[in-house]
């Protein structure tokens, strides 16, 4: 029999499971078909889930201090048991121990911040039971400050027993409900850490069907939603109701990327209605497609010689990036290509504009920011990255020329390009992430998050400019979410609108507009950890790295199938890894 792992080793194996699963999660967004050697390794991830759960209750007892039986490494196929109930009730026992005769209630659960999830649910599902540990550990951040904030004395709890002796409906043992002291002030309750604002409001979440795959990129504008997909086809939609319009087809491949333009001069170049709008789709078939809103009529299609990964409409102009490391202007009256430029030697993963500004960003890390001027892009600044990781960059936004990006790594980043410096904040609570998605709306910056370990995704806001975390809407059925819009409805209603393996439409209004609503509903949580400074992550190595097959020898059953130095200064610090390169 092998000799038990120790604190050191489980904390290495928990760390290699993790980066596996990121790899498998990555392989899922891969638009090639995958290999059989990929298929096999998405096929273990159920199996390598389940022996991370176990390595994490073993964990989770050691710094306890519970006694652990000497264990090896876990295998999936002998979790038969049920240690949920056990570990409950050794958690409600320390608990006890260390506040003997809290007969107050806790009374953290009747909070409207944090989900009570243990209490919603009672499946004997392993994975359901880490979720709910998970939910509690983010609740465990308060439980200290509600024991601050009551200030107990032991004459309190003299008090407080004396009175319950005293009712007649009191059991032998304490009353678990909370007792009213007429002699001494109640406990004052816990502070809730929401915002006034966001205290009143409740969230609805509602699944729109239509896509075959994965939908890749999307867009609002007014009553109409946009939506591209894996599956070669562009759908509109009544973002108000929900309703489906039309689906758009005659891309070969996958779309990458749809906008929703709104332009005089070129729908009257494009002789459509004056009220009507254009959707433009890129796809990595080397080419766009111009759409009339109104009709879904196909206007124009150019080929680009080049897989699209990201477009962006500018200054009358269409700015195009390539999968080639290419960014390229087109005028749409004409369909002519006028200025063509190599940004990078890797693939380009998002663009993004503001005004007459492009900023793009690539697979290696590097951003880039160019003018566009008299109908040519202009190099005005570029990141060699000295100082920070490099890292594939998924997402790209501005705002008041400040660059928001989410990478692989753990933090958002906020980029003052013109002054040189960087700040990082939190947008996960684990060192494995990936942040895929952003967009700012109403001084709003929402950024999407995804929990590796239980496979869910989550939305996180932040109020700009000063990037305070506001809140989290976290739905345990909502996977990685790979693209996400929002917009205000006339009734002052928040939609918000994400992409992935599922499309789905986030209201969020006063809990009085949703009393008697039977959608889902999703409370606004707020995680501790996202209020810290930004810190860079633990793992600096490549999640890409396909040398460590072997460490994919993972015992799966049938059932298991599934078909930087600290940069968290003022920005204003100026920053050596940010250099010019071109001042004009």
């Amino acid at each position: 029999m092998s000799a038990p792992m120790n604190e050191k080793q489980i904390a290495e194996e928990i760390k290699k499971i993790r980066k596996k699963l990121k790899q498998i999660a990555n392989l899922e967004r891969k638009e090639h078909s995958l290999t059989h050697k990929e298929k096999n390794k998405i096929n273990k991830k159920t199996a390598l889930r389940k022996e991370l759960f176990s390595l994490l209750l073993v964990s989770e007892k050691e710094l306890a201090g519970i006694p652990v039986k000497a264990t090896t490494k876990v295998k999936t196929e002998n979790r038969k048991t049920k240690p949920k109930q056990n570990v409950r009730e050794k958690k409600s026992k320390e608990i006890k121990e260390s506040e003997p005769k809290l007969s107050v209630k806790t009374n953290v659960v009747d909070r409207p911040d944090i989900e009570a999830d243990e209490t919603d649910e009672n499946s004997d599902n392993e994975l359901q039971r880490s979720e709910e540990e998970e939910s509690e550990s983010e609740s465990s951040d308060y439980l200290p400050q509600t024991c601050q904030s009551a200030q107990l004395t032991d004459n309190t709890y003299t008090q407080l027993e004396q009175d319950a002796q005293k009712n007649k409906n009191t059991n032998s043992k304490v009353n678990t409900q909370p007792t009213t002291v007429s002699a001494q002030p109640r406990p004052v309750p816990i502070r809730n850490p929401l915002k006034e604002k966001w205290q009143k409001v409740e969230c609805i979440v509602e699944e729109l069907n239509g896509h075959n795959d994965i939908v890749t990129s999307l867009d609002i504008s007014d009553d109409y939603l946009v939506t591209a997909s894996r599956d070669t086809t562009v759908k509109v939609w009544n973002i108000e109701t929900g309703m489906f319009i039309r689906s758009l087809g005659g891309h070969t491949e996958t779309i990458t990327t749809v906008i929703i333009v709104q332009d005089n001069s070129l729908i009257e170049g494009l002789e459509v209605d004056a009220d009507d709008k254009i959707i433009i789709s890129g796809s990595t078939d080397c080419s766009f497609k111009l759409w009339s809103l109104h009709t879904g009529q196909l206007i124009t299609s150019v080929y680009t010689y080049n897989p699209i990964t990201s477009l962006v409409y500018s200054t009358n102009l269409l700015v195009t990036a390539s999968g080639g490391g290419k960014i390229e202007l087109w005028d749409l009256n004409t369909s002519e290509n006028i200025n063509s430029i190599r940004n990078d030697e890797d693939a380009i993963t998002c663009i993004t504009a503001e005004k007459n500004l492009v900023y793009s960003s690539s697979e290696d890390g590097i951003i880039k920011v160019y003018e566009i001027r008299e109908r040519k892009l202009c190099c005005l600044f570029e990141s060699d990255n000295l100082d920070l990781i490099n890292r594939y960059i998924r997402c790209i936004i501005s705002c008041n020329n400040i660059l928001y990006y989410g990478d692989d790594g753990i933090n958002i980043k906020a980029v003052n390009w013109k002054k040189g410096s960087v700040v990082k904040y939190p947008n996960h609570t684990e060192e494995f992430a990936s942040t895929d998605a952003s967009t700012i709306t109403d001084n709003l910056l929402l950024t999407s998050s995804y929990n590796l370990d239980h496979g869910y995704g989550y939305i996180n806001v932040r109020e700009l400019p000063s990037c305070e975390y506001q809140f989290s809407l976290i739905d345990k059925d909502t996977e990685r979410i790979v693209c996400l819009k929002s917009t205000k409805l006339k009734n002052g209603e928040m939609i918000i609108v994400t992409g992935g393996s599922e499309l789905q439409i986030w209201r969020i209004g006063p809990k009085s507009r949703f009393l008697n609503d039977h959608r889902t509903k999703c409370k606004l949580r707020f995680i501790e950890k996202l209020t810290r400074k930004g810190h860079d992550s633990d793992n600096e190595e490549s999640d890409d790295d396909d040398n460590d097959d072997d460490d994919f020898n993972v015992e799966v059953n049938d059932n298991d199938y599934d078909d930087d130095n600290d940069l968290t200064a003022n920005p204003d610090e100026v920053d050596k890894s940010w250099s010019w390169c071109e001042i004009l």
